[in-house]
C-alpha cells in the first residue's frame, strides 16, 4: 500500500475521530425530557413551598423576562453558561426541581435547553414548553370574575 492511498484512508477516519473527540458531552434526546403541564407546574410549585428549593429558569431575552416572568424565576437567556461551571452549579444541585420555560409552545426553546442540563448530568430538570405564553393564560382564567 503507498503512502498516498494510506493516508487517504486514514486522514477522513482521523478527522472523523477528532471532531467526536470535542463533543465530549453527553448526548440527550427527546426521551429524556420531563414535561410539565401548567398544572404539573403549579403542583410542583406548591410542593417546593419553602421545604426545598425551587429554581425557575427564565430563557426568554432580558427584555422580556422584564416586561413579566413566572414568580421567582431567574432570567438565564444563555444556559450554555451552565456548561461552563459544569453540574457543581449550587442553585442546580440544590434544587429539588429545575424547570426551564422559554415563550411559549411556537418557540419552545426550553426543550434544548433542558437537554443541555441533562446532559450536564442534572436528573431534576424540566421543561414547561407552554412557558410564559402558557402561565399567562391559565393564571388569567384563574382570576375571579367580577359581579355586576
Amino acid at each position: 500500500m503507498t503512502i498516498h492511498r494510506l493516508s487517504t484512508c486514514l486522514l477522513p477516519a482521523l478527522f472523523a475521530l477528532v471532531l467526536s473527540a470535542c463533543d465530549s458531552a453527553p448526548k440527550t434526546s427527546d426521551e429524556d425530557l420531563r414535561h410539565l403541564s401548567y398544572k404539573g407546574l403549579r403542583e410542583i410549585m406548591a410542593d417546593a413551598g419553602g421545604k426545598s428549593p425551587l429554581m425557575l429558569i427564565d430563557i426568554r431575552p432580558p427584555a422580556d423576562f422584564e416586561k413579566g416572568h413566572i414568580p421567582g424565576a431567574t432570567n438565564i437567556p444563555d444556559p450554555q453558561q451552565f456548561m461552563h461551571i459544569g453540574a457543581t452549579d449550587p442553585r442546580l444541585t440544590n434544587a429539588s426541581h429545575v424547570v426551564v420555560y422559554g415563550e411559549d409552545f411556537r418557540r419552545n426553546f426550553a426543550d434544548p435547553a433542558a437537554k443541555k442540563l441533562i446532559g450536564l448530568g442534572y436528573d431534576n430538570i424540566y421543561s414547561f414548553p407552554g412557558g410564559w405564553g402558557e402561565w399567562q393564560k391559565n393564571v388569567a382564567l384563574e382570576q375571579p370574575t367580577p359581579e355586576k
